[in-house]
């Protein structure tokens, strides 16, 4: 990701699971950018949470370049529609979700404003498929998964291993799909709820936040991570956090901001460790059950009530 950071890319959607096989198995929350055209993108894929020993790992997994706003863009990943890069991303969001791994995306927004001898210079539209070239071949020397991109992809290999040229068939498909119009997906209840909290972007206090108590994320585990809307009621990394548990078996712990694990947008994420992790588990088992929704409200900087 250092390239990307020295372009200027800047975090700007994160993407989530809903437990759910096909169409409509990830949800995409932009964070800034929305509206932004002509605009180059790069989707992160990175690595399950592991042992402290094993080295935290991102990888950039598709560039893209779309000529239509980043919100058009990205409803198209997340319906999945089409029959090119669409379907192809999406089914790889969705099973690296699926193993717990996280994914974000990144921005180049088109703000340069370059020109030479009264002529616009498109940036985003020269730097596509140097990029591409540049993450295929750094995923393929440092054994990361290769690009998903079929367009500019030097490092196609046929079975028997030798480069293969791009399909221009494929291709094409890619770029139509790159440049197509899409729908607002349609919202289930839960992705509505994440959608609304924080209210108000959480500029205010008190605000509240919601998180899902899956299988597969926050019920096997004592933690959750904070919104990139409401982080900034949060202090640095290793601050403290009052935490009152409200409820059946209510408790008042203290636990540390880590900012740290969450690398693409350093949002903080609350881990309840040591002896808290007792009390939280209790709390939990006794108020909540596998796939309920636990609402935080944020009372004040670095204090909060989980409900």
């Amino acid at each position: 990701m250092d390239k990307l950071i020295e372009l200027g890319f800047e975090p700007a959607a994160n993407v989530t699971y809903r437990n759910q096989r096909g169409q409509g198995s990830i949800a995409i929350t932009i964070n800034k950018f929305a509206a932004a055209k002509n605009i180059l993108y790069a989707v992160i894929f990175h690595s399950a949470e592991k042992d402290e020993e094993i080295p935290y790992k991102s990888e950039v997994r598709y560039i893209g370049h779309t000529r239509k706003t980043f919100r058009n863009r990205m409803n198209g990943y997340q319906s999945g529609c089409g029959t090119a890069v669409n379907h192809r991303v999406h089914e790889s969001m969705a099973v690296h979700l699926s193993k717990e791994g996280a994914v974000g995306v990144m921005v180049l927004p088109d703000r340069h404003g370059l020109q030479m001898q009264g002529l616009h210079l498109d940036i985003a539209a020269g730097l596509e498929y140097a990029l591409i070239d540049y993450y295929c071949r750094f995923n393929r020397d440092h054994k990361h998964s290769p690009l998903l991109n079929i367009a500019g992809n030097s490092c196609l290999k046929k079975c028997g291993g030798e480069a293969a040229g791009e399909d221009p068939k494929a291709a094409q498909e890619e770029l139509q799909e790159e440049n197509a119009d899409y729908p607002e997906p349609p919202q289930s209840h839960a992705v509505r709820a994440q959608a609304q909290g924080p209210a108000g972007d959480c500029r205010t206090l008190p605000c509240r936040f919601t998180f899902d108590l899956t299988e597969k994320t926050y019920w096997p585990k004592p933690v959750f991570n904070v919104p990139v809307g409401c982080e900034h009621h949060f202090g640095p990394h290793g601050d403290v956090v009052q935490i009152e548990l409200a409820g059946q078996g209510p408790a008042n712990v203290e636990v540390l901001v880590d900012r740290n694990a969450n690398q693409l947008t350093h949002a903080p994420r609350i881990y309840f460790g040591g002896s808290n992790t007792e009390v939280y588990e209790r709390w939990k088992q006794a108020n909540h059950t596998v796939g309920q929704t636990v609402t935080v409200k944020v009372i004040r900087p670095n204090t909060i009530r989980l409900l």
